[in-house]
């Protein structure tokens, strides 16, 4: 009977995983509510956003930048 070989070990990749960025809440212009907020990527032109929508579970979105206040703009947009 052949012995058993031990599996790899398993190797950390160089790169840091990117850590989501957590928000309650956020509001736009045209009056849509995302909360419990979790931002998944941020593009050029606005996030992508995964959050629980008011039936529950979980949703995604992308917000465009145009479509939220300074305040957002200015902490996820890259200058």
């Amino acid at each position: 009977m052949p012995k058993p070989v031990p599996a790899p070990t398993a190797t950390k990749s160089p790169r840091q995983p990117v850590k989501p960025r957590s928000t309650d809440e956020i509001s736009t212009a045209t009056g849509a509510i995302y909360k419990n907020v979790e931002v998944e990527k941020v593009d050029p032109d606005g996030i992508i956003v995964s959050y629980t929508p008011v039936g529950g579970g979980i949703a995604v979105a992308k917000i465009y930048f145009s479509d939220v206040s300074d305040a957002v703009r200015q902490r996820y947009q890259k200058k």
